[in-house]
C-alpha cells in the first residue's frame, strides 16, 4: 500500500469515496499492482504525522544551514539521518524509526520498471509462483514463508533470486504456452557452487553478446567483491553511489568506450570538481576491472599539483583559537575541547571514536581505520583537560565525546556546530570545516620538524603525496617566500 496526500496531480475526485485518478496515475497504479491509501483533507490524524516529518527535516536539518552545493547538503542529510532522524525514539511508536524501517523492509516490495529482460517481484505461496500465467514450484525450503523472490528471464531460462540478498535459488526452462505447472527435477532442486558460477559465466556472456549493460544483479555482485576485498564501509558505499549513478547516466545503454568518456565530459559540464570526477572514475574503473571489462576503463584528468592552496580555504593558527574562545564563549566545552583533540594530534574526525575514557587515561589512543593501525599520543595538557571533562560529565568508560543518547557525535553534528561559531569568531565559514584542523596540525608540525616521511606515518597516509596536499602554503607566504628570493634588479 502506498500513502498519498490529496492532490490534483493525481485525483480528479474523491467520488464518495471510489476515486477516481487521472489518466496516467491509474496506469502507474494497475501496473505495479499497489493499493492507494488517499489522506483526507484537513485531517491531523493521517496528514498531519506524515507533515510532521517533513517539519522536522525543515526546522532540526535545514533551518541554519548554509548551502554549499547539492552533493555536501545531500551527504550532511545522510549524517543527520544516521545519527539524529533515524534514531530518535518516536513518541507515539516508542521505537526508533531505524528499528521500524528494519522490520519492515522484509515486507517491501521492490518497484522495477518494465524492462526487455521482464523483471517482476512476486510474492510465493506454498513454494509456488505465478509468472507469465504460468506456475513455477521452488525447490522445498529454498525460501521461507513470505519471504520476496526476483525473477528475471534470458531467452529460454527463468532466474529465481532472494529479493533482499541476491542470491540465485535456481532456474527453470521457460514452457512453451501458458497454463503449465513447472517443476525442477529431483538433481536440479540445489545448485552447487560450481553450477551457479556456469549460470552466471553464461548469463554474462549473453549480456556480452547483445552488448554490455549494468543492472542491479551486476551492482549487488560489486558489492559483495568489494566486502570480499575488505574495503571500508564508507569506501563501499561511496562505490555503489558512483556505479549506481553512472547506471543511472546511461539508462539501460549498453556500455561502451565512448559512452563512458561521453559521462567524463558529462560530469565536467556539470561543475564538478576534478578530484570528485577522477574518485567517480575510480570506482567505474574497479567495476570494469572485476567484470573483466578492461578495456572499458578511462584516464583519470591530470591534476597539476599546487604550488599554493587559495588563503580564503585554509584555516590559521589565530582563526582556530579565536573558534576554541567563541566555543568557550557559548558554554560549549564539548566542541571546544573536540577542535583541540582534532587539532593536537592530527587525527580525522571519524577517528574521534577512538578518543575514549581508556585511551585518555593511558595517554595514547590505538587508531584503526582504513585496514591501518596506529598510536595516537596525547599531549599531557590535552590529557588532563579531557581527564577533567569525563569526571565532570560522569562518563565511565567508552567514547568521550558522546551525545545526549550515548551514542559517538557525529560528523554532521560536529561540523553544524562549528559553523555555528563563525560569525562570533568572525572566521569565513568557506573555511570552517573538521579537516581543515588536521591540515592546520601538518602544517604547524611539518614548520617545526621538516620531516615529511614522519608526518605521514602520523597522519595515516600511505604516501608522502597525499602528505604534500596538506602542508601546502598560502598564496601569501610563497609570494613572501619569492620577495625574499630579491632576483628582480
Amino acid at each position: 500500500m502506498l500513502v498519498y496526500d490529496q492532490d490534483k496531480i493525481m485525483v480528479v475526485s474523491e467520488n464518495m469515496g471510489d476515486v477516481i485518478f487521472v489518466k496516467e496515475f491509474e496506469e502507474y497504479v494497475q501496473e505495479t499492482g499497489f493499493s492507494i491509501y488517499l489522506c483526507r483533507g484537513y485531517d491531523p490524524q493521517t496528514k498531519g504525522r506524515v507533515e510532521k516529518v517533513v517539519d522536522a527535516v525543515k526546522h532540526d536539518f535545514l533551518d541554519g544551514r548554509i548551502y554549499c552545493g547539492i552533493d555536501q547538503l545531500n551527504a550532511a542529510c545522510l549524517e543527520w539521518l544516521d545519527g539524529t532522524g533515524n534514531e530518535q525514539l518516536n513518541s507515539y511508536t516508542k521505537k526508533k524509526p531505524r528499528d521500524m524501517f528494519r522490520d519492515e523492509y522484509r515486507k517491501l516490495i521492490k518497484v522495477y520498471e518494465k524492462r526487455n529482460t521482464d523483471i517482476v517481484v512476486t510474492t510465493p505461496h506454498n513454494a509456488v509462483i505465478e509468472y507469465l500465467d504460468n506456475h513455477y514450484k521452488l525447490p522445498e525450503n529454498a525460501v521461507p514463508n513470505d519471504e520476496r523472490v526476483r525473477v528475471e528471464k534470458y531467452d529460454d531460462t527463468l532466474l529465481i533470486y532472494h529479493a533482499l540478498t541476491n542470491d540465485l535459488i535456481c532456474r527453470f526452462p521457460v514452457p512453451e504456452g501458458t497454463g503449465n505447472v513447472v517443476s525442477l527435477p529431483q538433481e536440479e532442486k540445489v545448485l552447487s557452487i560450481e553450477e551457479e558460477n556456469y549460470l552466471h559465466t553464461k548469463i554474462w556472456s549473453y549480456t556480452q553478446m547483445e552488448g554490455r549493460f549494468i543492472n542491479s544483479e551486476i551492482i549487488g555482485r560489486f558489492q559483495k567483491y568489494l566486502i570480499c576485498e575488505e574495503k571500508s564501509n564508507a569506501t563501499i558505499e561511496k562505490y555503489i553511489r558512483d556505479v549506481t549513478a553512472f547506471a543511472s547516466y546511461v539508462n539501460r545503454a549498453a556500455i561502451t568506450k565512448e559512452l563512458v568518456i561521453e559521462y567524463k565530459q558529462y560530469l565536467l559540464d556539470e561543475g564538478y570538481a576534478i578530484r570528485s570526477i577522477n574518485s567517480m572514475l575510480a570506482s567505474l574503473n574497479s567495476l570494469f576491472a572485476h567484470l573483466g571489462w578492461t578495456e572499458l576503463k578511462v584516464k583519470s584528468l591530470k591534476v597539476q599539483q599546487q604550488v599554493f592552496c587559495p588563503e580564503e580555504k585554509e584555516l590559521t593558527r589565530a582563526e582556530y583559537e579565536r573558534l576554541c574562545r567563541s566555543a568557550q564563549k557559548k558554554h560549549n566545552e564539548r566542541l571546544c575541547l573536540i577542535l583541540q583533540t582534532i587539532c593536537s594530534t592530527g587525527i580525522r574526525v571519524s577517528e574521534l571514536q577512538f578518543i575514549t575514557v581508556e585511551a585518555v587515561k593511558n595517554g595514547n589512543a590505538v587508531v584503526s581505520m582504513k585496514g591501518k593501525t596506529r598510536t595516537i599520543f596525547l599531549t599531557k595538557e590535552l590529557q588532563k583537560k579531557l581527564m577533567r571533562y569525563i569526571s565532570e560529565q560522569q562518563i565511565s568508560e567508552g567514547c568521550v565525546f558522546i551525545t545526549r543518547t550515548g551514542k559517538p557525535i557525529s560528523r554532521f553534528n560536529i561540523w553544524r556546530e562549528m559553523k555555528g561559531l563563525c560569525t562570533e569568531a568572525n572566521v569565513d565559514p568557506r573555511k570552517v570545516f573538521p579537516y581543515n584542523l588536521r591540515h592546520l596540525f601538518a602544517r604547524i608540525f611539518y614548520g617545526l620538524e621538516k620531516d615529511i616521511a614522519r608526518l605521514a606515518d602520523i597522519l595515516g597516509h600511505s604516501s608522502v603525496n597525499t602528505t604534500r596536499i596538506y602542508i601546502v602554503s598560502t598564496g601569501y607566504e610563497h609570494l613572501r617566500c619569492m620577495e625574499q628570493m630579491r632576483l628582480v634588479i
